[in-house]
């Protein structure tokens, strides 16, 4: 009965026990409501991840079929400052976790920016930057495998750079639907192009592992005018058709680069598997200095099954987290709406992310920056496709101050590095997924009880 009364529920009471007619009426109500609104508070379960090495942009990633299999990967910083990487699976919903090493990536002079994907069929793909001593010396992107639900690890897959250069941001992406390209491993990231000599421009690369095929197909990239790209989240919607969201954040001109005065958000498609992408949709000319579009589209059988969200952190002027929706396979957007206000005049919002569950309810989370050295992580979640939003909840039991000695670190060459001012923020992105039960999994860089930052994984459910 409280469900259907809503926000109406203890009105009713009070005009019920004002009349007086019906005292049981009153006591049952009374009781509803109270059952309902303790219903619609979430449950929120929180916990460190074991490992003593400070981590730093976590990512996390759901089976499709089984709630309780989930995988998160961080980057890891080892004692004498090189970067390394942390993974860790759980198979009781995030209740308890276990280390899983990854091979390969002992021998890599640097390891970053892990991201991860499943497939409809319980494999899971992680992919990270890497820089090592052998063949080429840029930062490459490697593939690892698993085929036991993130248990294991198989050795790296090189991806090839084609014409490019150095990669940056890999994300993932599989084909989970019907269409030509099922199953088809997408590897998205930005690269630098070189033009008559120099290094003219990002562009955005992406790179296909086919199934059934050992190797990965060398990253095919497009690049629409000498603008840099910087990559976001990659979406594979129905059919197959491949979805790549980026900011234009500057022009090449000649041998200098301007920052453009109003950086676009925009996205891109492709009806065939990644090879051609036809021009470039506008979303918004409002896109921030640094960050990368999020994005996430609705699965469910809900009203708003199809409805594509992308969320992205305003200019420096309006640092407040918003996102913007479609319903033509990204062709045409809405005019973006900001997802809740900051919680003081001086809190700037940042690295806005976000997920849609199998009833289509959309979780938003974002870092609120209380100051230069603090921020905490805020989630608030939308029934109706972001045209409103229920009141945000703080996830974070106390600011996150990364400012301590204990992140300052001496590399093996003797130079000084200070993982708090690098990852002011923890990093430039964090985890965000919905599990096939319909709860949320995040995942974010927190301060520890040894006073570094660790990876706090936290699950919210109804």
């Amino acid at each position: 009965m409280c469900q259907i009364i809503g926000k109406n529920c203890y009105f009713l009471v009070a005009l019920v026990l004002k009349q007086a007619k019906n005292i049981f009426l009153s006591i049952c109500l009374v009781l509803l409501c109270g059952l309902n609104s303790l219903a619609q508070k979430p449950v929120i379960e929180s916990q460190f991840l074991p490992s003593s090495l400070i981590q730093v942009e976590p990512h996390i990633a759901a089976d499709p079929k089984d709630p309780n299999k989930l995988v998160v990967a961080s980057i890891g910083f080892e004692p004498n400052g090189r970067w390394s990487m942390v993974s860790w699976v759980t198979s009781d919903g995030g209740k308890t976790w276990k280390v899983v090493p990854i091979p390969g990536i002992e021998d890599a002079d640097l390891v970053a920016d892990p991201w991860l994907a499943f497939d409809s069929e319980g494999r899971v793909y992680l992919a990270h930057l890497a820089r090592r001593k052998e063949g080429y010396r840029g930062v490459r992107i490697e593939i690892h495998k698993s085929t036991d639900g993130g248990n294991s690890w198989e050795p790296p897959v090189d991806v090839p750079r084609g014409t490019g250069m150095s990669f940056d941001h890999p994300t993932l992406a599989i084909d989970r639907s019907s269409g030509l390209y099922s199953g088809t491993v997408y590897v998205v990231g930005s690269q630098g192009v070189w033009s008559r000599g120099r290094n003219a421009a990002y562009r955005i690369g992406v790179a296909r592992w086919l199934p059934g095929i050992a190797s990965i197909e060398p990253a095919d990239g497009f690049i629409f005018g000498h603008f840099n790209q910087v990559n976001g989240d990659v979406l594979v919607l129905k059919d197959g058709v491949l979805l790549v969201p980026y900011f234009e954040i500057s022009q090449i001109i000649g041998n200098t680069e301007q920052r453009l005065k109003s950086m676009r958000v925009m996205v891109t498609r492709s009806f065939d598997g990644g090879r051609n992408f036809e021009p470039p949709f506008l979303v918004a000319e409002n896109a921030p200095n640094g960050g990368f579009p999020r994005s996430a589209i609705d699965e469910s059988n809900s009203p708003h099954r199809g409805t594509i969200y992308l969320m992205w952190r305003g200019t420096d002027s309006d640092p407040r987290a918003m996102v913007s929706i479609s319903k033509t396979l990204g062709e045409t957007w809405q005019t973006p709406v900001f997802i809740a206000p900051p919680t003081s005049s001086t809190s700037k919002q940042n690295l806005v992310n976000g997920a849609v569950n199998r009833d289509g309810v959309l979780g938003v989370a974002w870092k609120e920056l209380q100051n230069d050295d603090c921020y905490i992580v805020r989630f608030a979640t939308s029934e109706d496709a972001a045209k409103t939003f229920a009141s945000p909840i703080t996830l974070t039991e106390k600011p996150v101050c990364p400012k301590s000695p204990r992140h300052l670190l001496t590399t093996s060459d003797n130079k000084p590095f200070d993982v708090a001012q690098r990852f002011r923020s923890g990093g430039d992105y964090f985890g965000l997924t919905a599990a096939a039960d319909g709860s949320f999994h995040l995942v974010f860089a927190d301060i520890g009880e040894n006073g570094t930052y660790q990876t706090r994984h936290t699950r919210i459910t109804k």
